[in-house]
């Protein structure tokens, strides 16, 4: 059964020179509370770690590295943070305090109202483009752009003003670099809005995974939806690395040409191949029409011979789980065509010597357990263009045939898009007796609609199960694309300590769950003090900065290194 929430101790806390007033929202790290000052009423928002992670350096270093990134940028589409400090009295309140937008975010709005007309879409990614174009200029990398991070409020007589928010992964570049570490292999951001080589999870990222992640928002603002989806994350992360999009204009089919041109063109697994910044984007969405015939028309402008381009890449995997092993160099990237809006009937395109391949991954582990884990394995380059008909194929389990050359049956789109990613995936025919051209090579049903389920937990770090599989599907905080219109599922959260907690809904929509977990037993011996928070006046622990505390005696107290030199 479960148990009544506790009353908040934040509620009706003062903190610095503001009241808390009610909480506005929480999440596996913090959590936000609307604030007011008693005097003027002035509102802002409250920004705290929840108490977990109030002791741990690397996580609030990572917080107040935030507060740093946005004070240095300074820019109207930007959240303005105001103030931030630590109270310490039987523990650590580690808080920032922020503008109060009273708006809708952007993930709100594309549920409601996608999809959108392409001239608000291009207003919304214009601001966006703005803000980030500045943030590059500062030596910052937003890293986790989404829906959720992007406040549209109303401003004089303008009705979709965008407020970035949210710079706890971002990344500091050149000589603005702190010491927020990552180790190598971790993955950082929201794979629907990841670039490919933020999903490598390795190596560095530049400003231009910001600008492939503004694609996929402008792509999502135009049709309704997100051009790479599946069920788990280690899915839609495959996809990111091996696929390309479908145009917007097959999902939704009055987008201009010359808009769908300008998406595409962010949305090129290649950083080199992209836009190669927020302002020649800018220039872009600015006017789609003249930018791109300044280039030559739109087969120029996405750097193809007339008629050409790729898209929809796929690989197998074996029954064991492992890519089979493919000579070095002997890789050419696998295509299904599509139709540009113009009417043009492209072709694939031979991938120049120039190009990063992204060939092999191994889904190491999907997603039980803490994460991800995968290796991504690379290899040569194309020489030759690869069929206009060519269809994702799947490797044969027992390797590639001794030229190394993979198989090209004809196009057939409702396979495409489809990934394989198990031992039980449908038998591929061997590269050297496998259909001929214009034979189906492929079988498989369209992808199905997801929606998507957001789980947190309070504390974090829950076992999430669904229905009665004996692994779970990962920890709390995790987000999770289940099939839209499946039977009601049932979500556990089991977590050492505390009672197993139930949920059963309908995958009818988008589902956001912020659970409060329940102890198994209080040990008096173990009581952990709760903070004393004067209710009528100031708080009895000590204010950051409010009563002269350096900078650096914030950053002793909690163990931090400056990450504000």
């Amino acid at each position: 059964m479960e148990q009544p929430a506790t009353t908040d101790p934040l509620l009706d806390a003062t903190i610095g020179n503001y009241k808390v007033k009610s909480k506005i929202g929480a999440g596996g790290m913090g959590a936000v509370y609307l604030a007011e000052h008693p005097l003027i009423g002035k509102k802002v928002a409250l920004k705290v770690l929840h108490p977990e992670f109030s002791s741990q350096p690397d996580v609030v270093q990572r917080f107040f590295h935030e507060a740093k990134s946005v004070n240095d940028i300074q820019h109207p589409n930007i959240v303005d943070i105001v103030d931030y400090g630590v109270l310490e009295n039987g523990g650590k309140l580690v808080y920032f305090i922020m503008e109060f937008l009273d708006g809708a975010s952007l993930s709100e709005v594309i549920r409601e109202h996608a999809p959108l007309a392409p001239e608000r879409a291009l207003t919304i990614a214009l601001q966006v483009a703005d803000a980030l174009g500045a943030c590059h200029r500062s030596g910052v990398i937003h890293r986790d752009l989404k829906p959720d991070n992007i406040i549209l409020v109303r401003r004089r007589h303008q009705e979709d003003f965008v407020k970035l928010l949210d710079f706890g992964i971002a990344k500091l570049t050149g000589d603005q670099k702190v010491s927020v570490r990552t180790r190598t292999g971790v993955i950082l951001g929201t794979p629907t809005y990841m670039s490919p080589e933020q999903c490598e999870g390795e190596g560095e990222v530049d400003h231009r995974a910001d600008i492939y992640s503004l694609g996929i928002l402008l792509y999502e603002m135009v049709t309704g939806q997100v051009p790479f989806r599946g069920e788990t994350y280690g899915q839609v992360l495959m996809q990111q690395l091996t696929h390309y999009p479908e145009p917007p204009s097959s999902v939704r089919g009055v987008v201009p040409p010359h808009v769908e041109a300008v998406i595409l063109k962010t949305l090129e697994k290649t950083p080199d191949t992209r836009f190669q910044s927020m302002e020649e984007l800018m220039h872009a969405l600015s006017d789609p029409v003249a930018y791109i015939e300044q280039r030559g028309g739109i087969d120029a402008f996405l750097g193809h011979p007339p008629g050409a381009h790729t898209t929809g890449a796929h690989t197998a995997m074996t029954p064991s789980g492992q890519m089979p092993r493919m000579p070095s160099g002997q890789m050419s990237r696998v295509s299904s065509p599509y139709t540009l809006a113009s009417g043009v009937q492209p072709t694939a395109r031979a991938q120049s010597g120039g190009r990063r391949a992204l060939w092999l991954v191994v889904v190491v582990a999907a997603l039980l357990g803490a994460g991800i884990a995968y290796s991504l394995l690379r290899s040569g380059h194309s020489t030759a263009p690869a069929d206009r008909s060519a269809q994702p194929v799947l490797i044969p389990a027992g390797g590639p045939s001794d030229s190394g050359a993979l198989a090209t049956p004809s196009a057939e789109p409702d396979g495409a898009g489809q990934l394989i990613a198990g031992g039980d995936s449908a038998a591929a025919e061997d590269a050297s007796g496998g259909p001929e051209a214009g034979e189906e090579g492929v079988a498989g049903d369209p992808e199905p609609a997801t929606v998507e389920l957001r789980l947190a937990s309070r504390p974090p770090g829950a076992a999430v199960f669904v229905d009665d599989e004996p692994e779970p599907r990962g920890t709390t905080p995790l987000d999770m694309l289940v099939a839209e219109g499946a039977d009601e599922l049932r979500i556990t959260l089991r977590l050492a300590g505390y009672r197993d907690l139930e949920r059963r809904f309908v995958p009818d929509s988008h589902k956001e769950f912020d659970l409060q977990l329940t102890p198994e037993r209080r040990k008096p011996t173990r009581t952990r003090p709760r903070r004393r928070v004067e209710r009528s006046g100031r708080s009895s622990a000590p204010e950051a900065d409010s009563d002269g505390r350096s900078i650096e005696k914030i950053q002793e107290d909690v163990g931090l290194e400056n990450p504000f030199d």
